[in-house]
């Protein structure tokens, strides 16, 4: 069961929010519910973070490792770099 809460927030903040929120198709109610959602949900140790970058790393090398490009640093940062 949903319930209702009222929040004080800056004007340009809600202004803001509101346009963020269309331009997502939702309602700055709904980004506020999720993002209380994620606030509520349990943290992970550095050990479970550890063992789940390990099981990803693991998942992506038996299914023969990265295929995109390899950049180098230079070009990556001559890319940030172009008008």
């Amino acid at each position: 069961m949903n319930k209702n809460i009222t929040l004080a927030v800056d004007d340009k903040i809600l202004k803001s929010a509101k346009i963020y929120a269309a331009e997502q198709g939702t309602s700055v109610s709904s980004l506020v519910a999720k993002y209380l959602e994620t606030l509520s949900k349990p943290k992970l140790s550095a050990q479970e973070w550890r063992e789940k970058a390990e099981k990803l790393l693991a998942d992506t090398q038996a299914e023969g490792g990265f295929k995109g490009p390899i950049l180098k640093r230079e070009e990556v940062y001559d890319e940030r770099m172009l008008p």
